[in-house]
């Protein structure tokens, strides 16, 4: 079991850092350039420290070369810029 977390994710301008973690697995049965999504964490919100509590799972198979790609978005980021001075 991982437990997810990350620090110092950086804040632009005066957004809210609302973070996510989404994961995917690169394999070589899959074409370069191609990942498999695996799961994601839920949005925390306001943080650039998460701290993530779900569990995702993903099969372990040993002596084999497993990568994972761990991606953070900003859910924040999607949303408008709130219009906050002139």
């Amino acid at each position: 079991m991982l437990k997810l977390s990350a620090r110092g994710l950086k804040q632009q301008d005066l957004r809210n850092v609302n973070p996510l973690l989404k994961i995917y697995s690169l394999n070589e049965s899959v074409a370069i350039g191609q990942e498999n999504f695996r799961g994601r964490t839920e949005e925390l919100q306001n943080t650039t420290d998460p701290n993530w509590e779900e569990t995702i799972n993903i099969t372990y198979h040993f002596e084999r070369k497993q990568k994972l790609k761990f991606v953070i978005v900003n859910e924040a980021e999607d949303c408008d810029t709130p219009e906050i001075g002139h």
